[in-house]
């Protein structure tokens, strides 16, 4: 299965939001989606699920082209995690994960099936969900809820998988465990997975290539080591970073030194003690002790 993007446009009252977008995800691959603040990172998935239709270029699954699809049959393809989903009524974990097979129902208000219900103990089995079932989905923490709302796209059996920074609002922890588990998914269930990220050393971590907007275009697209690039990310998002490779984690790491234009200042205890000691005559060390008995009252 192979996710084709071509050439898409979208504006909103005429202001350009995305400007002739074309790449690929084939089954079994994650494609991290990266770019500063409003370059356009969300209205593309919201464009390629259709939500959003665009002025130009199309979106195909093994050469279809959706536009030709139903809503149904949408939704049947692609399963989207948002950045936030608001749920106002006291659903159980369970309801909200049914709610995954509506497309799949034969009428609006019919009735799962065992079939059914067999898709959802699966995909709640392989989020760790299934203990949740009976709770309230404005009661559990956002690790399980993140968990809840994938379960519920993976109940759709879609061929793709869409996620608007889903690990917003999560501690490291989360962070790990959901992005290991988008990256377990993708190769076990064959998705094809576009993940919108700030995040760039996750990224670089649980991403097999990389797609870096600005201002609604590609600026570069590829693996990490093309995309990654203290040039770009000077040219992109207007600050001087360091870049190491990491042997552990096989991944590269982006360390923020200053904005563009703007000297790094770094300084070493030796330097503050130094610049202590030409301001007072009292020594570093009493300094200390002082600040410790002042911080304890």
């Amino acid at each position: 299965m192979k996710l084709n993007i071509n050439g898409i446009s979208f504006s909103y009252n005429g202001v350009k939001a995305l400007e002739g977008i074309t790449f690929e995800v084939n089954e079994g691959e994650v494609v991290g989606v990266i770019g500063p603040n409003g370059s356009g990172k969300s209205t593309l998935l919201r464009c390629i699920s259709m939500i959003l239709k665009p002025k130009v270029g199309t979106v195909l699954i093994d050469g279809k082209n959706i536009c030709e699809f139903d809503r149904k049959e949408i939704a049947k393809n692609f399963g989207v995690v948002p950045q936030e989903s608001v749920i106002v009524f006291p659903f159980t974990v369970l309801d909200i994960v049914l709610m995954g097979r509506m497309p799949h129902l034969r009428s609006r208000f019919g009735k799962e099936t065992l079939d059914d219900l067999e898709v959802v103990k699966n995909a709640m089995k392989v989020t760790s969900t299934q203990h949740l079932a009976n709770r309230v989905i404005n009661e559990i923490s956002g690790g399980e809820r993140q968990r809840v709302i994938i379960a519920r796209a993976l109940a759709q059996e879609p061929k793709v998988l869409l996620l608007d920074e889903p690990t917003l609002h999560l501690d490291i922890n989360h962070q790990l465990e959901i992005l290991e588990l988008i990256r377990e998914l993708a190769i076990k269930n064959n998705l094809a997975v576009v993940l919108v990220t700030h995040d760039l050393n996750l990224a670089s971590r649980y991403c097999d290539k990389f797609m870096l907007l600005k201002l609604g275009k590609i600026y570069s697209v590829g693996l990490a080591e093309d995309v990654l690039t203290i040039d770009n990310i000077r040219d992109v998002y207007d600050i001087e970073v360091e870049i190491s490779y990491n042997e552990k984690t096989e991944s590269y790491n982006v360390i923020p030194i200053c904005c563009a234009g703007k000297a790094a200042y770094t300084s070493t205890k030796k330097e503050i003690f130094s610049l202590i000691q030409s301001k007072t005559s009292t020594p570093p060390q009493a300094l200390l002790e002082h600040a410790k008995r002042q911080s304890s009252r």
